[in-house]
Protein backbone atom coordinates (compact mmCIF):
# COMPACT_ATOMS: atom_id res chain seq x y z
CA UNK A 1 0.00 0.00 0.00
CA UNK A 2 3.15 2.59 0.92
CA UNK A 3 4.68 1.99 -2.11
CA UNK A 4 1.32 2.31 -4.93
CA UNK A 5 0.93 5.21 -2.71
CA UNK A 6 4.56 6.75 -3.08
CA UNK A 7 4.15 5.86 -7.24
CA UNK A 8 1.02 7.84 -7.27
CA UNK A 9 2.76 11.05 -5.27
CA UNK A 10 5.84 10.76 -7.73
CA UNK A 11 3.71 10.68 -10.85
CA UNK A 12 1.54 13.99 -9.66
CA UNK A 13 4.69 15.54 -8.74
CA UNK A 14 6.42 14.62 -11.56
CA UNK A 15 3.16 15.48 -14.32
CA UNK A 16 2.93 18.97 -11.74
CA UNK A 17 6.68 20.25 -12.63
CA UNK A 18 6.12 18.85 -15.93
CA UNK A 19 2.88 21.59 -16.15
CA UNK A 20 4.71 24.48 -14.80
CA UNK A 21 7.81 24.13 -16.52
CA UNK A 22 6.66 25.23 -19.84
CA UNK A 23 6.43 28.88 -21.02
CA UNK A 24 3.51 29.93 -22.66
CA UNK A 25 3.26 30.64 -25.70
CA UNK A 26 3.72 34.41 -26.60
CA UNK A 27 2.00 35.95 -30.08
CA UNK A 28 3.54 39.30 -31.23
CA UNK A 29 1.67 41.60 -33.68
CA UNK A 30 3.32 43.56 -36.05
CA UNK A 31 0.73 46.14 -37.85
CA UNK A 32 1.39 46.59 -41.58
CA UNK A 33 3.11 50.16 -41.97
CA UNK A 34 2.20 51.89 -45.74
CA UNK A 35 5.79 52.53 -47.48
CA UNK A 36 6.89 55.77 -48.23
CA UNK A 37 6.81 56.00 -52.05
CA UNK A 38 7.17 59.11 -51.85
CA UNK A 39 3.47 59.64 -53.16
CA UNK A 40 1.38 62.16 -50.83
CA UNK A 41 -2.45 62.28 -51.53
CA UNK A 42 -4.17 64.84 -52.93
CA UNK A 43 -7.27 66.70 -54.46
CA UNK A 44 -8.88 66.26 -58.03
CA UNK A 45 -8.95 69.95 -58.04
CA UNK A 46 -5.05 70.05 -57.25
CA UNK A 47 -3.99 68.55 -60.36
CA UNK A 48 -3.31 69.59 -63.91
CA UNK A 49 -6.10 69.47 -66.60
CA UNK A 50 -4.56 66.99 -68.66
CA UNK A 51 -4.16 64.95 -65.50
CA UNK A 52 -7.83 65.98 -64.18
CA UNK A 53 -9.17 64.50 -67.71
CA UNK A 54 -7.28 61.45 -67.84
CA UNK A 55 -8.94 60.62 -64.33
CA UNK A 56 -12.72 61.98 -64.95
CA UNK A 57 -12.49 59.42 -68.49
CA UNK A 58 -12.07 56.42 -65.49
CA UNK A 59 -15.47 58.03 -64.31
CA UNK A 60 -17.85 56.02 -66.46
CA UNK A 61 -16.17 52.28 -65.54
CA UNK A 62 -14.77 53.09 -62.19
CA UNK A 63 -14.72 55.03 -58.86
CA UNK A 64 -11.71 57.11 -57.78
CA UNK A 65 -10.89 55.68 -54.87
CA UNK A 66 -7.80 57.41 -53.85
CA UNK A 67 -5.77 60.22 -55.64
CA UNK A 68 -1.70 60.89 -54.49
CA UNK A 69 0.67 63.25 -56.43
CA UNK A 70 4.66 61.86 -56.58
CA UNK A 71 6.58 66.26 -57.01
CA UNK A 72 9.81 64.69 -57.98
CA UNK A 73 8.19 62.15 -60.79
CA UNK A 74 5.43 64.19 -61.32
CA UNK A 75 3.33 61.22 -61.60
CA UNK A 76 -0.10 60.81 -60.17
CA UNK A 77 -1.15 57.54 -58.54
CA UNK A 78 -5.12 56.70 -58.91
CA UNK A 79 -6.39 53.86 -57.14
CA UNK A 80 -9.58 52.92 -58.63
CA UNK A 81 -12.83 50.22 -58.07
CA UNK A 82 -14.12 48.89 -60.82
CA UNK A 83 -18.20 49.64 -60.79
CA UNK A 84 -19.23 46.14 -61.49
CA UNK A 85 -17.38 45.10 -58.18
CA UNK A 86 -14.23 43.21 -59.31
CA UNK A 87 -10.93 43.75 -58.03
CA UNK A 88 -9.04 47.08 -57.25
CA UNK A 89 -7.00 48.68 -60.04
CA UNK A 90 -3.65 51.05 -59.29
CA UNK A 91 -3.07 53.18 -62.16
CA UNK A 92 -0.01 55.75 -62.33
CA UNK A 93 -0.36 58.89 -64.88
CA UNK A 94 2.72 61.51 -66.03
CA UNK A 95 1.78 64.58 -66.11
CA UNK A 96 0.35 64.75 -69.49
CA UNK A 97 -2.48 62.20 -68.29
CA UNK A 98 -0.98 59.48 -70.20
CA UNK A 99 -0.42 55.65 -67.94
CA UNK A 100 3.05 55.14 -66.95
CA UNK A 101 4.71 51.54 -65.60
CA UNK A 102 5.65 52.27 -61.64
Amino acid sequence: MKKNLLILVSLFLGMSVYATAQEPVKQETVAAQPADDGFKEVKLADLSEKVQTAVNAYADTHTVKTLAFHAEKKHTKVTLTPKDGSSEKVVVLNEEGAEVNS
